[in-house]
């Protein structure tokens, strides 16, 4: 079995794991706030989003940037995803983390590029498949580099060690995080329900919608690992 597909097979498992688990934990937290006899509990909950979405804007942006500053850092954004879609509901808490994972992406984007750093464009060379996508220059090409099974910080210097624009980069990698933060931010907003039904219909949309996204991620990343091979096998042939 080739390299490429081993990463492959091994990033695909970790994705159906990551969905698996943060799923696990929020259940949890859901049965334990809407089941067991802990409504004193609930009902602080409430008054904290009530709290924070009485904010208004200004929390809101403040939450976005200290987000982004938690993702430069390495915080996962799926767990900061499902926090934002707790206290700010699903539209506006996928907003904030879009907003925030792409703030914190393009800030190591731009620094590769004004370092102009060498050793980020040798890297570049050693994921043979990011390099191939990367020449063709296009939002689509940095959205399939994204679903590789690199480290996210990885593709940011991978991305800005590339010739992709600005505008490319910054339209695939917003569509790119979108799949994975689409569920964790549902799942998020259904443990914050006052409803236990409303809830259980909110996790049950983002069980679906984990299992058409995450099926259809490993498609991808298998096709994404033949051309990965394939470009191997001409660069050796030539």
């Amino acid at each position: 079995m080739r390299k490429e597909e081993r990463e492959v097979g091994e990033a695909g498992t970790l994705s159906w794991w990551r969905v698996v688990v943060l799923a696990v934990v929020l259940v949890g937290a859901m049965i334990l706030v809407h089941v067991a006899h802990v409504g004193e509990y609930a009902q602080d909950i409430q008054r904290v989003k009530a709290s924070v979405r009485g904010g208004g804007v200004v929390v809101w942006w403040v939450c976005m940037l200290g987000a982004a500053g938690l993702v430069a850092a390495g915080v996962p954004r799926l767990a900061l995803c499902g926090v934002a879609g707790f206290l700010f509901g699903f539209v506006r808490g996928l907003l904030l983390m879009q907003l925030a994972t792409l703030l914190a992406a393009y800030v190591t984007f731009v620094l590769v590029r004004w370092t102009g750093a060498h050793w980020a464009a040798q890297r570049l060379e050693r994921y043979r498949i990011a390099a191939v996508l990367l020449h063709r220059h296009s939002p689509w090409s940095v959205f399939l580099v994204r679903q590789l099974p690199m480290h996210g910080v990885v593709l940011n210097v991978l991305l800005g060690a590339s010739s992709v624009s600005h505008i490319d980069f910054l339209v695939g990698s917003f569509f790119g995080f979108l799949p994975y933060a689409v569920i964790a931010t549902l799942v998020g907003s259904g443990v914050g329900k006052e409803s236990a039904v409303l809830a259980w219909v909110q996790l049950g949309v983002a069980a679906v919608v984990g299992v058409v996204a995450v099926s259809w991620l490993m498609g991808l990343r298998r096709r994404l690992s033949q051309l990965g091979g394939d470009a191997s096998r001409e660069g050796a042939e030539s």
